[in-house]
Order: structure tokens, then C-alpha cells, then sequence
């Protein structure tokens, strides 16, 4: 089953800008894998027709994106190995107090402003594949 990048690029962006834009209205993180459960799926729609315009036979596409989609996963694991502890020390010295770096609640104006950084970017990602590209 294929779909038309068409279709495929601008739900990609949509997807991204619905989950930026969720930061504003809800921090609510415990219920998220369901959006990303639906939103990798289109993700993988994606991957799989830019594997195909490369003229991967049928028959190694889903090897090809297995294998793809493992090197993602390794990538994403040494990034978040980086700034997780980077984001710990930003968190044990916002701490109101450093001697137990208990933080009693955390401004929320960098995950705002990222948040409206990628609604941005996301965004311009899907009029350029839709209203721009015509």
C-alpha cells in the first residue's frame, strides 16, 4: 500500500505542529503515546514512499526501513544520552533550593517558546507542501 507524498508530507508536518501546539494547552505527557502510536505510523508512510523512490524492490523495502528505522532509534538514544544529564544540571540549578534540587515548579517559558519554535517551522513545512508547492 503506498501513499501519495502528496498527502503523506503535509499530515508529517501537521502531526508535528499538533504536538508542539499541544504543549500549550495540556502538559499531560501520560497519555501521549497514543498520538505518537498514530503520528509514527504516518511517520513510517513517509519513510517507507521516500525508500521506495529509490527503486528498493518490494521485497526489501520492509528490511530496508526495519533497518532504517533501528538506526533512527540508536540515534535518538545517543542524543537523549547527551542532554538528559545536560537538562538535569539546568534543572539542579533553576532549583529554588540547590542543597536538596528540588524544583517546586519549573517555568514553562522554554518549553513555550520551542513549542511555538517548531509550531513555526512545522507549519511553514506544510504550506510549503501544500499551499506553496501548487
Amino acid at each position: 500500500m503506498q501513499i501519495p507524498s502528496a498527502i503523506v508530507e503535509p499530515a508529517i508536518a501537521a502531526s508535528i505542529v499538533y504536538v508542539a501546539a499541544e504543549n500549550f494547552v495540556s502538559r499531560d505527557v501520560e497519555k501521549r503515546w497514543r498520538v505518537t502510536f498514530c503520528f509514527g505510523l504516518i511517520h513510517g508512510f513517509g519513510f517507507a514512499g521516500a525508500l521506495q523512490e529509490f527503486g528498493l524492490p518490494r521485497g526489501a523495502l520492509v528490511p530496508a526501513l526495519a533497518s532504517f528505522n533501528i538506526g533512527v532509534e540508536i540515534g535518538q538514544i545517543a542524543v537523549v544520552s547527551l542532554v538528559v544529564p545536560v537538562l538535569l544540571l539546568v534543572d539542579r540549578l533553576l532549583a529554588p533550593d540547590r542543597r536538596t534540587g528540588v524544583v517546586s515548579h519549573r517555568p514553562a517559558t522554554a518549553v513555550y517558546a520551542i513549542s511555538a519554535a517548531i509550531v513555526g517551522l512545522g507549519s511553514y513545512w506544510f504550506l510549503a507542501r501544500t499551499v506553496l508547492s501548487a
